[in-house]
C-alpha cells in the first residue's frame, strides 16, 4: 500500500491519480473496440465456427498464460448488485458498483481451490480502500 512507496503522502496520493487515470485511459480503449484480447477472442471464435485449423498463436503457451485472468473484474453501473464466477479455477470474479456514498464490491472464487479465499480477499479489498480513503482526506485535491 502506500507504506511501501518512498515520498510524501502528496506524492503518493499524486501517484494513485496517475493509476487511476491510465486506468481509465485503458478502459476507454476498451470501450471503444480497442483491447487486444477482445480482437484475438473474435478471430478465435472466427477460426472455431469456419472449421479452420486454429492458428498457431492461439497453441502458444505464452497465450495461454495471457489470457488466465486470475483477477476478472467488472464495474456495474446503477442501484443494483452484480456477482459472476472466477475464469480460471484459481482464481477470483470481482462485481463492483461505485455509487454516491460508497462502493459495492461481489467477490466469488471457487471453495474447493486451495489458492483462493473469498474472505480473505474481501478483507484486502476493504482494508486497500480504507487505506486510499485515508490516503486521499485531507490531500490538496482529496476528490477522485
Amino acid at each position: 500500500a502506500a507504506a511501501a512507496v518512498a515520498g510524501s503522502k502528496q506524492e503518493c496520493v499524486d501517484l494513485f491519480r496517475k493509476a487511476a487515470d491510465q486506468h481509465n485511459n485503458f478502459t476507454k480503449e476498451c470501450m471503444q473496440g480497442q483491447g487486444f484480447d477482445r480482437h484475438l477472442m473474435g478471430l478465435r471464435i472466427m477460426a472455431v465456427e469456419s472449421g479452420s485449423k486454429m492458428p498457431a498463436l492461439f497453441e502458444d503457451p505464452v497465450y495461454s498464460r495471457g489470457v488466465s485472468f486470475r483477477l476478472s473484474t467488472s464495474q456495474v453501473i446503477g442501484p443494483f448488485h452484480c456477482a459472476f464466477g472466477p475464469v480460471v479455477k484459481n482464481g477470483y470474479g470481482i462485481c463492483y458498483n461505485i455509487r454516491d456514498d460508497d462502493i459495492v464490491f461481489v467477490a466469488s472464487s471457487l471453495n474447493d481451490c486451495p489458492d483462493t479465499s473469498t474472505p480473505r480477499i474481501c478483507a484486502e479489498i476493504r482494508r486497500s480502500a480504507e487505506d486510499l480513503m485515508a490516503l486521499c482526506m485531507g490531500s490538496q485535491a482529496s476528490k477522485l
